[in-house]
């Protein structure tokens, strides 16, 4: 998996990982989100409206 312009992303409520250069929250840059098409917008997990710039799927889970 690599990072994918967020152009290409899945605009359909799908959880994926979001790069988010300007997030402050928690100083973290990558956070779970979706885009909010009625509202035309990207959400963080926690509901907060985010301009990420890169996305990426979920990887897989362990197999055991």
């Amino acid at each position: 998996m690599t990072w994918q312009p967020i152009e290409t992303a899945p605009m359909d409520w799908e959880d994926v990982l979001l790069y988010v250069p300007d997030l402050k929250s928690d100083h973290r840059k990558v956070c779970e989100g979706y885009y909010h098409y009625t509202q035309e917008t990207w959400k963080a997990s926690a509901f907060q409206n985010v301009n990420p710039t890169h996305w990426m799927p979920f990887p897989e889970g362990p197999k055991e």
